[in-house]
């Protein structure tokens, strides 16, 4: 079945589906329906119900050795959960990435859409040493390693859970091939200087699928960067601020309408999202904030997180969609 002919629809919903995935936070007792992936995060706002991936295909449930599989006819939706030490990260995540890659080739989902990635104590260790560092060489190394050139990395979020969990990876996976779109304030994360460790990150700043009647938007973790650098340190609101900025800068690079036209009775658009908040003294204040900052994301899902860079206090993620798009995207 073509793209054309099938929907992915993000809702935040409890109703009985076709569920290609559903996500669940870690206070949540899991469900014994296979579609159900854990989000390793303490949740610090919900709506009291999970977030679903509705589809309106068959679905297949799977497990493959530790991976578990969703599949549709058009996408597939794989997490994987991996421990060890940390000093063995960069090897736990080449492996880790290596073998979700090779199922992808192997179920014929041959294009990575998103990739949520929650990583054991992300900011410890120094210099070079440091957890996230080490993750996103074991990245680099697979995606190099499977052929993955640097303009078709998919999007990707990255944030810190606790160590009892390992690496946690969730993938998106698709039969057409989703545009790549960058953000004109930003420098592409693959392309960072070296100060970010031995190998840039291997994502994209979002996604883009489409259909003849729906564009949607994966955007990957947004937060107060400006070229390759953090802004704001400690400045909570001037981080989501920026952050706002960021957004609207990636919604017109997506063909999308603006954030405005995004609002809880905007009809042809929506929006499925998530903060990630740093624990600490600034996180009721960012939890206060938000909501005036983005008052059409004031929905989004919230929850407790170390943010990749240890002076950042927010990001920003998620899913967005428009039955009216502006302009063909821009790469």
């Amino acid at each position: 079945m073509p793209f054309s002919q099938a929907t992915i629809k993000p809702v935040i919903a409890s109703e009985e589906r076709l569920q290609l995935a559903t996500f669940l936070p870690q206070a949540f007792q899991r469900s014994q329906r296979e579609a159900c992936f854990s989000i390793p995060l303490a949740a610090q706002f919900s709506t009291g119900q999970a977030e679903t991936w509705a589809i309106d295909q068959c679905l297949e449930y799977k497990k493959l050795a530790d991976i578990h599989a969703s599949l549709g006819q058009d996408y597939a939706c794989l997490q994987v959960q991996r421990s060890g030490p940390l000093h063995n990260m960069r090897a736990i995540t080449r492996q880790c990435y290596q073998d979700l890659l090779a199922v992808c080739q192997e179920l014929d989902y041959p294009f990575f859409v998103k990739f949520w990635n929650y990583v054991p104590a992300i900011n410890q260790g120094a210099g070079d040493q440091e957890t996230y560092k080490q993750f996103c060489v074991g990245r680099a190394e697979a995606m190099q390693s499977m052929g993955v050139l640097d303009e078709y990395v998919p999007a990707g979020t990255g944030v810190g859970c606790e160590q009892a969990y390992g690496l946690t990876v969730c993938a998106l996976l698709g039969r057409q091939q989703p545009t790549a779109i960058e953000n004109p304030r930003q420098i592409s994360a693959y392309q960072y200087p070296r100060q970010y460790g031995p190998r840039s990150p291997s994502f994209s700043r979002a996604t883009v699928l489409e259909n003849a009647s729906r564009r949607i938007m994966f955007l990957s973790g947004t937060a107060a960067i400006k070229g390759h650098e953090s802004l704001h340190e400690c400045d909570s609101l001037a981080q989501l601020q920026e952050i706002r900025k960021n957004l609207d800068a990636m919604l017109h690079n997506a063909g999308l309408p603006e954030l405005s036209e995004f609002a809880a009775s905007a009809h042809q658009n929506g929006h499925c999202m998530r903060l990630y908040v740093r624990p600490g003294d600034k996180q009721d204040a960012i939890i206060e904030q938000f909501p005036m900052v983005m008052p059409e994301l004031a929905a989004a899902q919230i929850y407790s997180a170390d943010i990749c860079r240890a002076n950042l206090l927010v990001e920003l993620d998620g899913i967005m969609w428009s039955e009216s798009p502006t302009r063909r995207p821009r790469t």
